[in-house]
């Protein structure tokens, strides 16, 4: 059954007693029809029910927002409540244990916020408390002692074994070695002073037992027999005992020193002028010169007498190398030097003589024929010392390139180089025993070598000033000779060192 409304003639349902579209009351059963009172007839009735559902809905939504508020002021107040309460302290698992008395704690205030609490009472004790909480009386229950008490053993089942696959891994772990805890070293107090670092080991160990100064600078150094003998730029060559006693001033000279040589026999002496003055005295004759030459051949560096005393070489500003007679005073003449020879040295047979050349060469001539035997080439600057080793199969050189050079003495070919040095080489020598070379250098330093490795043989020696000259005697002690490295003069001191060298056990 249907009811068409009278005023917006709308189909409505038979139930209805109100039109759903204007809200005109409908008359049912008699078909009969009153008219809606409208509030607002100025309003359509279609509006007025949107207002409606309108405040409706803002009506819904203010009533679930005023819930939310209170839901969230009631989540602070709770939280803001219970930060003043301790929480429990979590404690691991402990293994059981044999029941013991529990040792008594000393009273420690608890403050939980609502009550205070002291270690020792029971929970029994606190709930005559009105104002205790379930809640406080758990927390206060979880910080007080626990009285231990023996527990029942936990049965122990066996694990369940798996079933094996093709993929299994060991159940058992393979136990890892363990490791070992290297012990600290205790540091001595520091007050002991520490040990100086070891110095690395050499074979040989030099001592010095006699230390002289001389007024002036030193060139020549020559030892033989119970004597030593030095000349310098003061124009007097000094003789020397082995105590630093001088028995012997000569005088007699009229310009610097470059060298003095001692003849086999240790009696002899001769020394060169930088002017070209030969002298040669004879200590059982007194200071008096027993032969005196100058020659005009010009500056004159150095001289050296053969073993046998019989012959001088000596070398020259020009290049030339003369052999002197000292029975009939012939000379002979070593060409070849396009410079000057500085330093001129005997084979220990006196079959040959070895020069060193500004031109930065070694030569060798025989001494029977005068003949060239070899030319050591390989020096980058000029060379100034040269020595013979005993048996006379090797020369060593150096010179102002800084280097120690090796030679073989019948070809000439170079057989080991040294670059130790950081200065000029000035002075060399070959021990009597053949197992060692020393050399002295601008550089201040004096270092000793094993002579068939050229490996160091003994600590380096430092001088106070520049190493000039060494020199060993023929029982295998050495003398050495460094300056201060100033002008010729008073101002330049010498020093003159003796040493003993010995092999280390």
């Amino acid at each position: 059954m249907v009811n068409l409304c009278p005023n917006c003639h709308t189909v409505n349902p038979g139930a209805n007693a109100f039109c759903v579209n204007c809200g005109t009351r409908i008359a049912l059963a008699t078909g009969g029809s009153q008219p809606f009172s409208n509030p607002t007839p100025h309003l359509p009735v279609q509006t007025i029910n949107r207002v409606r559902s309108v405040n409706m809905a803002l009506v819904f939504g203010v009533g679930v927002s005023l819930l939310i508020i209170i839901a969230l002021l009631a989540a602070i107040i709770l939280l803001l409540s219970g930060a003043n309460k301790p929480q429990p302290t979590a404690f691991a698992s402990v293994p059981t244990v044999a029941a013991t008395t529990a040792p008594a704690l000393p009273s420690v205030p608890i403050s939980t916020g609502v009550i205070q609490a002291t270690a020792g009472e029971t929970p029994a004790a606190l709930t005559n408390n009105s104002q205790v909480s379930q809640a406080d009386l758990a927390t206060v229950t979880a910080l007080l002692p626990v009285p231990t008490a023996t527990l029942p053993p936990t049965p122990t089942q066996p694990p369940t074994p798996m079933p094996p696959t093709a993929t299994s891994l060991p159940l058992t772990p393979t136990a890892l070695p363990p490791t070992a805890v290297p012990t600290a070293t205790p540091l001595p107090p520091s007050s002991t002073p520490l040990p100086p670092p070891a110095s690395p080991a050499f074979p040989y160990q030099v001592d010095v037992y006699g230390n002289y100064k001389i007024n002036g600078a030193t060139y020549g150094l020559d030892w033989k027999g119970p004597y030593l003998a030095t000349g310098g730029d003061d124009k007097i060559v000094r003789v020397w005992d082995d105590q630093g006693n001088r028995p012997f001033i000569l005088r007699d000279q009229s310009s610097l020193i470059p060298s003095v040589s001692w003849a086999g026999d240790s009696r002899r002496l001769a020394a060169i002028g930088e002017d070209g003055t030969i002298f040669i005295w004879d200590l059982n004759n007194g200071t008096q010169p027993i032969f005196k030459q100058t020659d005009n051949i010009g500056k004159i560096d150095c001289l050296a007498f053969s073993p046998d005393g019989t012959q001088l070489a000596i070398g020259t500003m020009s290049g030339e190398v003369r052999i002197l007679d000292t029975h009939n005073n012939q000379v002979s003449v070593l060409s070849g030097g396009t410079k000057a020879a500085r330093m001129v040295a005997w084979s220990p047979d006196g079959s040959a003589v070895a020069a060193a050349y500004f031109d930065k060469t070694v030569r060798i001539w025989n001494t029977s024929d005068h003949t060239l035997r070899a030319t050591l080439t390989g020096h980058t600057d000029l060379v100034l010392a040269v020595a013979w080793s005993p048996d006379g199969s090797r020369v060593v050189s150096g010179g102002e390139d800084n280097t120690i050079r090796i030679w073989n003495a019948h070809n000439g070919q170079q057989l080991n180089q040294i670059n130790d040095h950081t200065h000029w080489v000035r002075g060399l020598a070959w021990s009597p025993n053949g197992r060692l070379i020393v050399s002295a250098s601008y550089d201040g330093t004096v270092r000793f070598w094993q002579a068939g490795t050229m490996q160091p043989a003994a600590q380096v020696l430092s001088l106070p000033g520049r190493g000039v000259s060494v020199v060993f005697h023929p029982d295998g002690r050495l003398a050495i000779v460094g300056d201060n490295g100033n002008a010729q003069g008073p101002g330049n001191i010498t020093t003159l060192l003796l040493a003993r060298i010995n092999l280390q056990s």
